[in-house]
């Protein structure tokens, strides 16, 4: 494994390690990056041993850009220089956190070692003018130097909250995720054990949705950190195994309370390939999650895409300004899917050869059954593409309402860049 200076070099060559660093010293502020993009750069499988040429190929389909900043105010400063310099930043959520907030968050709550650990980019205040201190390492409460020659996927210390029974499934979702994720590592750690130990049945069942007093399980919580299990895991059958020893677990209510836990535990786990999205149709809808199978022929007079044909919403309101149209008001689309089988058809894909496209479901009378006419309008939107075992989009489905001319529904795919 690295020492600190040979991670922290290899981490400077991403182009986008450089460009954040002209950041920090455009704007005279300090930050730093944590959380799953340090530690895929450091546990992912392709890792540095096929190195990746862009920082952005260790963001997980389904997560943010995690970062802190000394000071609350830094970060309206920082997001506008990103938005600005930062190409393809506009694609990715990113999320802010003081450095006090975490590191008060980091003694009370259980994460592993490798989560504990901050790059740091941009001198100090007391050091503003000495380069060799522009990009650091730090561990709140950990030995970098020891993370870095062992990484450990079980934390290393005990938390000061006790954690209610709805907290320790998603604590345990999220060792599963990590075990299944990185399996170089994992050194004996079995999620379903652990899962089969704990008998959380019995304590999840007491929570009745909407009708107990004090507390209320966030569904939201718990279908993201499945899916995030989901299109992460090396190999399908083992995430799939062990999420049907967790619905024995999770109560029938929750289930049908959700339909993406719905869907997710239906036979749809079975299909040759899935997928999920998350989004909001609207720039003031709630974020909302889909789990998806291939379970439909191709639409008639579409061309052939590489992913199933994914149905997205987009609304808003119109605009009569000269500028009608702002990028991302509608947010970002994060769309994912991945084979069931041993084998991927997304590992090699070379992404600038494939488009993402729209195709607008026509809005019909209720006696044509035909959602498309014989020529189908296609129009590419913006989107940014990445590869592997799960083939990642990230969209701005609200370009698609905007040609459209109204709220609308429409497909989207990806296709050669010469058919679209």
């Amino acid at each position: 494994m690295p020492s600190p200076r040979q991670y922290i070099d290899r981490l400077r060559n991403f182009p986008e390690i450089q460009v954040l660093l002209r950041c920090a010293e455009r704007c005279q502020i300090r930050f730093g990056l944590r959380g799953g993009i340090l530690r895929n750069t450091l546990l992912a499988e392709a890792g540095f041993d096929n190195p990746s040429q862009s920082l952005y190929d260790f963001v997980d389909p389904f997560s943010d850009i995690d970062l802190i900043v000394e000071r609350e105010q830094d970060w309206a400063v920082l997001a506008r220089a990103l938005a600005s310099s930062l190409q393809f930043a506009g694609f990715h959520r990113w999320e802010a956190e003081t450095y006090a907030a975490a590191r008060a968050a980091a003694q009370r709550y259980e994460v592993i070692p490798v989560d504990r650990l901050i790059l740091w980019l941009g001198a100090a205040t007391e050091t503003r003018d000495r380069k060799a201190h522009e990009v650091d390492l730090e561990g709140l409460g950990v030995d970098p130097e020891k993370v870095l020659d062992q990484p450990a996927l079980t934390p290393d210390f005990n938390p000061l909250v006790i954690e209610n029974p709805f907290e320790s499934l998603l604590g345990l979702l999220r060792t599963a995720r990590y075990a299944f994720a990185f399996p170089r590592y994992r050194a004996g750690l079995e999620p379903s054990t652990l899962l089969v130990e704990r008998r959380l049945g019995p304590a999840l069942r007491q929570y009745r949705l909407g009708k107990e007093e004090g507390f209320t399980p966030d569904l939201w919580r718990l279908e993201v950190a499945i899916l995030d299990l989901l299109f992460t895991a090396h190999r399908w059958k083992e995430a799939a195994s062990f999420l049907n020893l967790c619905r024995r677990e999770i109560p029938t209510a929750w289930v049908e309370r959700s339909r993406p836990l719905t869907a997710i535990f239906s036979p749809s786990l079975l299909a040759p390939r899935v997928g999920a999205v998350i989004y909001r149709p609207g720039p003031r809808s709630t974020l909302r999650a889909r789990f998806l199978s291939e379970t439909s022929p191709r639409p008639q007079n579409l061309p052939e895409s590489l992913i199933p044909w994914t149905t997205l919403w987009a609304s808003g309101t119109q605009n009569d300004s000269c500028c009608p149209y702002r990028d991302f008001q509608n947010g970002i689309a994060a769309i994912a899917w991945r084979d069931t089988g041993e084998q991927s058809s997304y590992s090699k894909l070379k992404e600038s050869d494939y488009s993402v496209v729209a195709a607008p479901i026509a809005i019909k009378s209720s006696y044509d059954v035909s959602p498309f006419d014989t020529q189908t309008l296609l129009f590419p939107i913006p989107g940014f593409v990445r590869s592997g075992q799960t083939l990642a989009i990230r969209a701005d489905h609200g370009f698609a309402r905007e040609l459209i001319g109204r709220n609308a529904r429409f497909l989207l795919g990806l296709i050669t860049s010469k058919e679209s």
